[in-house]
């Protein structure tokens, strides 16, 4: 059975030419705003800020397949936004991802900086800090 995208990919969206940003960030068939916001930056090279910005912007037909697909993977096949978008950053550093590595987690980089910040503050010369298991 065919999904709702689908079905506007085959029907609907031949009859488009383009579509302007602002109608897309403003569409309710889209309920996970940060998600398409993401998406959209990353396939139109921009910045969330620049979408807003830039909210006359026109996207063509084929970008906008190419958004409403990776938009589905992540809702309907609830594949990680990292591995759709190919990379995740962690302290500033975009990594790249796929599914056969693991997705640095915002939690490990609040417990790096709280134990960095306790070393720091202890001002321990002797000791031993070993990462065992984790990562890919």
């Amino acid at each position: 059975m065919k999904s709702n995208f689908d079905i506007f990919n085959d029907t609907i969206l031949p009859l488009i030419k383009l579509m302007k940003l602002q109608q897309l960030l403003q569409d309710p068939g889209y309920k996970k705003k940060f998600v398409l916001e993401k998406l959209l930056a990353h396939f139109l090279n921009k910045t969330r800020e620049e979408l807003w910005i830039d909210s006359e912007f026109e996207i063509d037909s084929e970008t906008l397949i190419t958004i409403q697909k990776a938009y589905r993977e992540y809702v309907e096949d609830e594949k990680p936004l990292e591995y759709i978008l190919g990379y995740v950053e962690f302290f500033g550093v975009k990594f790249w991802v796929n599914e056969h590595t693991l997705i640095p987690r915002p939690e490990t980089e609040y417990m790096i900086s709280a134990l960095t910040e306790y070393l720091q503050e202890s001002q321990l010369s002797d000791f031993v800090l070993l990462d065992i298991g984790t990562g890919s």
